[in-house]
């Protein structure tokens, strides 16, 4: 009884609770709603939450005060919670802004819900152990809907006729859910450019993990679950989580080579040989790979964007960035309020950018399609100076620790470019989609 509450601690259990999160809100999923934060993932998250303060409320009382590590993290997040307040306060929708909209909960009480984890997650994470156990846990739960998402892929009887049967009695008929998930693969996220951030951020918390562990059989287990979870993001096909997945690898490679350079200088050669295989495979196969990619579900994509724009047209999304700098205009302070796009975008609708018999023509979208665009619209130059800086903070300190570490490199160090990594491929993906 006594080794089972030197278990049952308030921190091993708010541990518990990331863990929780990590698995069940990202497992989550209600095939009849389309939305990249349903409800069940709201309700599941609002459980966990509770369940963390009630903890944190006993803490304090056991205590007889509240601990927390002090730290510009804290701070900094603190200042940014004030501006969401203020944002919040003076927005043109008030109910929209202290709830969020339909398929967008983005309001004050979700941005608080995510600050109150930001917090705890810094203040619970506090030793080595407990990080890799919580990013191998979350990176472990990404590879299982990697899986699932390329079974989804396989559930189309017409491209997959011996495989699809069997693969429905696991995902289901494509046909009832709200979007085809053989067209583009959503996984359990509710739109496929999520899902294939989600899974591009996890791919570089893998490779984190994959500079950690010494036996090779591991690293080499952990590389092949990496390309099942880069196939898995293929199959979405999000420009955006592709680029982004370049971005990631293209940092963890500089921050890698940086601690591990006397590794590389010895394995000069060997490195080298294999460059220079990899450039001749692709030059004596190129016409192939560009037929492949052209053909590819991406390419088509990508082709007819070009030809969208040859043809003088404008992609809707610009045309709603273009929307989101006049709402700025008229509130350029504070904003218009948390979520409040959708509600005020009527007032703003660019019909100059009208493409005949384009959707754009009707539809009414829920962001801007490019966060910074979009925080700029409803929360001003106040809440857009406030989020960069508090992301510029954490990006920053991460670079600078692995940068200007010469002694005494660690596993840390490794778990460090991971995380350095994961969140480049975040700040690039919501350059061209959405930031939830």
């Amino acid at each position: 009884m006594n080794s089972l509450k030197k278990y049952l601690t308030p921190s091993t259990l708010l541990f518990a609770i990331l863990l929780g999160i990590s698995v069940v809100v990202a497992v989550i999923v209600n095939i009849e709603v389309k939305s990249s934060f349903n409800m069940p993932k709201l309700f599941a998250l609002r459980l966990f939450t509770i369940a963390a303060i009630i903890i944190s409320a006993y803490q304090m009382w056991r205590s007889g005060s509240f601990s927390y590590i002090k730290t510009r993290f804290n701070r900094y997040l603190a200042i940014y919670s004030i501006v969401i307040f203020f944002v919040t306060i003076f927005s043109v929708q008030i109910d929209a802004s202290i709830i969020g909209t339909e398929g967008r909960f983005l309001g004050i009480i979700t941005m608080f819900n995510f600050f109150l984890l930001a917090f705890l997650t810094m203040n619970t994470l506090t030793t080595r152990k407990r990080l890799i156990i919580f990013i191998s846990v979350s990176t472990a739960t990404a590879f299982l809907l990697a899986i699932y998402g390329l079974m989804q892929n396989a559930s189309d009887i017409a491209t997959y006729p011996r495989l699809a049967p069997i693969v429905q009695k696991i995902v289901g008929d494509p046909a009832h859910w709200t979007q085809d998930p053989t067209d583009r693969v959503f996984g359990t996220m509710g739109h496929a450019n999520h899902f294939g951030a989600y899974l591009a951020f996890h791919i570089m918390l893998l490779g984190g993990l994959i500079l950690t562990v010494k036996k090779w059989w591991a690293k080499i287990l952990m590389a092949m679950a990496g390309l099942i979870m880069f196939s898995a993001v293929m199959t979405t096909e999000s420009r955006g989580a592709i680029v982004a997945l370049v971005a990631g690898i293209f940092i963890f490679a500089i921050f890698s080579a940086k601690i591990e350079w006397n590794g590389i200088k010895r394995w000069k050669w060997p490195i080298l040989g294999l460059f220079v295989a990899m450039i001749l495979v692709v030059g004596i196969f190129q016409g192939q790979i560009v037929e492949k990619v052209k053909n590819s579900g991406l390419g088509q994509r990508t082709i007819g964007t070009i030809q969208f724009l040859q043809a003088g047209n404008i992609p809707d999304r610009v045309s709603w960035w273009f929307s989101s700098f006049e709402m700025f205009a008229d509130h350029p302070i504070l904003g218009q309020g948390l979520s409040t796009y959708k509600d005020v975008y009527n007032l703003y609708r660019r019909l100059d950018y009208k493409v005949p018999g384009d959707e754009q023509d009707t539809t009414t979208p829920e962001s801007t399609h490019m966060a910074y665009f979009n925080i700029l619209a409803e929360q001003g130059i106040v809440g857009l100076t406030a989020y960069i800086f508090f992301i510029g903070f954490v990006v920053f300190t991460l670079g600078k620790f692995v940068w200007l570490s010469t002694t005494n490199i660690s596993t840390y160090h490794s778990i460090i470019i991971g995380i350095l990594a994961a969140l480049t491929t975040y700040l690039v993906q919501v350059l061209m989609s959405f930031g939830e």
